[in-house]
């Protein structure tokens, strides 16, 4: 009696195999950017509105500038 097993593997999950790799460095190097001070700093003063920023004598710009440096040029 002879028994013959066959494999086969669909295309999509082969890419799927394949982009795995680059999908996690993907998320990993999402995860790091996301993890700034100066991203998380810039989130807050996106949330802020200019009249916020007014009360307390501070502009959009000076602000820009003070998280991103001269980095930054507006």
């Amino acid at each position: 009696m002879t028994q013959t097993a066959t494999l086969t593997t669909s295309p999509r999950s082969l890419r799927l195999i394949l982009a795995a790799p680059f999908a996690g460095f993907a998320k990993s190097l999402a995860k790091l950017v996301a993890a700034n001070p100066r991203l998380q700093q810039a989130e807050r003063l996106s949330a802020t509105t200019d009249a916020q920023l007014a009360t307390i004598g501070k502009t959009r710009a000076s602000e820009i500038y003070r998280i991103f440096g001269p980095q930054m040029y507006i």
